[in-house]
């Protein structure tokens, strides 16, 4: 028994010292990394819009189009399903409204690796990509908040940069503890993706799906055809492998949290299942630091940050205790900054559950290890 407690213990300690180092080598990107780079805005860009476009996301999508359309009326803004979408008839007549809205359909009989939202990808890829222009993929819940993008592709791509990520920031869905959850998204960026985007140039944390910026000439060269449900960490991958440099825009981008906390343990399920298969033919920078992470979140239900007080009732040297404490503040400020944002203290007293939910996460059972979740919007 004495084993198990010290095997236990040891778990427990390893989980937040891991958490606690990438803490700091977060608030180091924080303060490493200065405002990016800006010329004139760039014109030779499009917005490319991914969805199912099924009844269940004809809100947010319709939404969506309305909204980045109008803030980006100069720029061509391409709305990619599979044909036979649900809202392919509606989606016809939507766009008319709109000069600067195409949509392109990916059919049946397009054959290739990818699946779901990749195999999509990877058709524009073939058929749309310009190697001289560049592209900008969002979601269909997504908003679009500014458009310095356009100003930092300017300089990043005459500079030699070829890739870039913006800023995820959680706007309100249904579920009041989903949206308080996904503000650790926000507070990832800023800190430990920054690390990689930023200070580093190479995305060696992966990179998000939305607002996710690549020249044509890299996408044409790398594409999207891999077996793989994370295909944004898979592309990031590749870049990584190729010493291809990137940069983290300043752009934020509204992206809408779960309408339920079994929708926000499914998404966070796929990303572990999807990125725990891709990262083991990362390279060695990539599997040394997003595979720690990866390693992390599976322990991490052993070490709850919950129960935090127990540490110091426990034989873990006091030094060790103090420093575990540095990974829990960031995940509190995280959760309590996200609190404020809801404006409802009540919020406050579910802080707990809010990590339980992220570590529950990869221990669900999926019977198709490919089988892509999919989440109401």
């Amino acid at each position: 028994m004495n084993m198990l407690l010290e095997a236990l213990l040891v778990v427990v300690a390893a989980h937040w010292v891991i958490v606690s180092t990438f803490t700091i080598l977060g608030v180091l990107g924080y303060v490493l990394y200065g405002p990016t780079k800006k010329g004139d805005k760039y014109r030779a860009v499009d917005i490319v819009i991914i969805s199912k476009a099924s009844k269940s996301v004809s809100g947010v999508l319709f939404d969506s189009i309305s909204h980045n359309a109008s803030l980006l009326s100069l720029y061509p803004l391409k709305v990619v399903i599979d044909e036979g979408s649900e809202l392919f008839p509606e989606l016809k007549l939507f766009i008319a409204n709109f000069k600067n809205v195409e949509l392109i359909i990916v059919p049946h009989s397009f054959k290739c690796t990818a699946i779901a939202k990749g195999r999509a990808i990877e058709y524009f890829i073939r058929t749309h990509v310009n190697s001289e222009r560049w592209y900008v993929f969002i979601d269909d819940d997504n908003h679009i908040m500014d458009t310095k993008f356009l100003n930092e592709i300017s300089y990043y791509s005459k500079h030699g940069y070829e890739a870039a990520n913006g800023i995820l920031y959680p706007r309100m869905g249904k579920s009041k503890i989903a949206f308080v959850a996904d503000a650790i998204r926000y507070f990832d960026d800023i800190t430990i993706f920054r690390i990689g985007t930023g200070v580093l140039k190479t995305p060696i944390n992966g990179f998000h799906g939305e607002l996710l910026m690549a020249h044509g000439k890299i996408l044409k060269d790398i594409g999207f055809d891999r077996e793989t449900i994370t295909e944004d960490f898979a592309f990031a991958r590749e870049l990584v492998k190729k010493n291809i440099k990137v940069w983290q825009s300043e752009s934020k981008l509204s992206i809408q949290s779960p309408h339920s906390i079994s929708d926000f343990i499914k998404q966070r399920n796929r990303w572990y299942r999807g990125i725990s298969m891709d990262i083991k033919s990362a390279d060695w920078k990539m599997k040394l630091f997003c595979g720690l992470r990866i390693i992390d979140w599976k322990i991490g239900i052993i070490g709850s940050w919950a129960i935090f007080p127990i540490w110091f009732l426990l034989p873990i040297p006091l030094y060790l205790s103090f420093f575990c404490l540095i990974g829990l503040v960031y995940y509190y400020i995280a959760y309590i900054t996200g609190v404020m944002w809801l404006n409802d203290e009540r919020e406050l007293f579910k802080i707990p559950l809010y990590g339980i939910m992220e570590t529950v996460a990869p221990h669900l059972r999926v019977k198709n290890k490919m089988h892509f979740n999919v989440i109401e919007k």
